[in-house]
């Protein structure tokens, strides 16, 4: 509703504008033709006769006459004037700008914008390169668990665990794990790989409790 209403609205303005403008210049036009048939007729009563009054006459009609063309045309500029002003709102091109111009404004400003774009990308390859320096080299660091434990008692497991783990009838680890338990047990990321029935779910029950 709103979008619809400025739109009416500007519609409305530039219709009023675009009359007042086609009023101004046929007023000015007419009054054009009033100021040179104003000119002849007092050039011809100055020359027909010497009367005082229609000396006063004819330049009383020649100066409304001039007063009334100066009227016309400014309201015809000031026409023209909000006529522009609002095309410009609208995002237009100026009505008052001459070709010459525009020709020589716009590869200016391509030619700017190229040189400013040529210059953002040097600078930022330059930042990349300053940064790449300072970074330091990223090493590939993979932990390897060599240390086995053939007892349960030397994992440093909980009391709690351990009996259960004997309870369920574990004596000796299985080979998964010895390698498994502990460094799971510390929290770290284990990954084992073996057939089944080599007690990995063990391991992994392990470090959970």
């Amino acid at each position: 509703m709103e979008r619809s209403e400025s739109s009416d609205q500007e519609q409305t303005s530039g219709t009023t504008v675009v009359l007042a403008s086609l009023t101004g210049l046929a007023i000015g036009g007419s009054l054009v033709a009033m100021i040179g048939f104003s000119i002849l007729a007092s050039v011809a009563l100055v020359l027909l006769t010497a009367n005082l009054i229609l000396l006063l006459f004819a330049c009383f009609a020649f100066v409304g006459a001039i007063s009334g063309f100066v009227l016309a045309m400014g309201m015809a500029l000031t026409g023209v004037l909000m006529l522009e002003r609002m095309f410009q709102k609208c995002g237009g091109t100026s009505l008052l700008r001459f070709g010459s111009e525009t020709e020589t404004l716009v590869p200016q400003t391509e030619t700017m914008s190229k040189e400013q774009v040529q210059h953002e990308n040097n600078e930022q390859g330059r930042a990349q390169n300053n940064m790449a320096g300072l970074a330091p080299e990223e090493q590939e660091d993979f932990a390897t668990f060599d240390e086995v434990y053939h007892d349960f008692e030397y994992m440093g497991l909980q009391c709690n665990l351990l009996k259960g783990i004997f309870a369920y009838g574990f004596e000796k680890p299985s080979a998964s794990q010895q390698r498994g338990i502990v460094p799971f047990c510390e929290g770290l990321d284990v990954i084992q790989q073996g057939q089944p029935g080599t007690g990995k779910r063990a391991t992994f029950c392990c470090g959970i409790l």
